[in-house]
């Protein structure tokens, strides 16, 4: 029952520790100009991870372990 909350706190943890920051530091070089392809691969990671914890969430709510 606690499991599904930890994963939730890890996965907002990691969205705002890891994939804004990311996003804002990309969003500053596509003004200035530059390209931000070297950041695509971090924000990709972070959001497959994020993704993969949320379906161990959806997995949990369904099967409900005691």
């Amino acid at each position: 029952m606690y499991l599904s909350l930890v994963l939730w706190a890890v996965a907002t943890a990691l969205v705002l520790a890891l994939v804004v920051p990311t996003l804002d530091q990309a969003t500053k070089l596509i003004k200035a100009g530059n390209s931000a392809r070297a950041l695509t691969g971090r924000v990709a990671a972070g959001g497959g991870v994020v993704g993969l914890i949320f379906a161990a969430i959806v997995f949990l709510m369904i099967y409900q372990p005691d």
